[in-house]
């Protein structure tokens, strides 16, 4: 069983049978992180930072779960002074990078990201497949957009999608950016790309900023042949997954 968490923003818990995966922890108004390292300090936490916005990096993270095995798996793009000097165990990837064993819980593989940073895709012991991506989506980011722009930013995408399908053809969780203040019908076909090229099973949306209604109405309307597409519309909500 693997249970998929929603924090806030784009922060999503994932528990596995080996570990606790942490991905863009930006805040836990429901505080269901803290709670669930209260009730297991067993678990090794794994922190996924995919790059160094601060919507997506809290420097907080160094602070939690201080009673838990820690690694910290970063973006290549945030500075090394945002990571006290403790001793910690703290890995930084690039397009391409891949590391075995992280925690003796997941392997992970990073690839490169439309808007900053890095995607994650992490592999369990189990074999099972999960993906973050961070600020992946096809929407330029400049305020003065072009039709070039939009295009460029368009084959970006496809781009790190065809290489997540080269790596691993169907992925069993995928989480990707819905942002409804960017427009559904813009971001839905940033989604159905992704789900063109990845066998996906089940899908999240996150970076939530916007109308969580619009988000959910998208994931509702969408019918994607073996996809089971999930709305956690607000902090603490979860599903579990076989």
């Amino acid at each position: 069983m693997i249970k998929v968490t929603y924090l806030d923003h784009s922060g999503l818990m994932v528990e596995t049978p080996k570990a606790i995966l942490v991905f863009d922890y930006y805040r836990d108004p429901a505080h269901v992180l803290k709670k669930r390292l209260e009730k297991n300090r067993e678990l090794p936490v794994v922190f996924f930072v995919s790059h160094h916005q601060g919507d997506h990096f809290n420097p907080m993270i160094f602070d939690l779960a201080q009673d838990c095995k820690r690694t910290f798996v970063l973006s290549y793009d945030i500075e090394s002074k945002h990571v006290p000097d403790k001793g910690m165990q703290v890995a930084y990837m690039a397009p391409g990078d891949y590391i075995e064993s992280i925690a003796d819980a997941v392997n992970v593989r990073a690839f490169r990201s439309t808007g900053a940073g890095v995607c994650y895709l992490v592999t369990t012991p189990e074999g099972k497949t999960i993906f973050h991506g961070g600020d992946l989506n096809n929407v330029p980011t400049t305020e003065k957009t072009t039709e070039r722009d939009i295009a460029k930013e368009v084959a970006e995408m496809n781009k790190t999608a065809g290489e997540v399908a080269i790596i691993s053809p169907k992925v069993d969780i995928a989480m990707l950016a819905d942002d409804s203040t960017l427009g559904s019908e813009t971001v839905a076909t940033s989604v159905r790309e992704f789900l063109k090229r990845v066998k996906v099973a089940n899908f999240f949306p996150m970076n939530l900023r916007g109308d969580f209604n619009k988000a959910c109405d998208f994931v509702n309307s969408e019918t994607e042949t073996g996809t089971t597409f999930y709305c956690l519309d607000k902090p603490g909500a979860y599903a579990g997954i076989d």
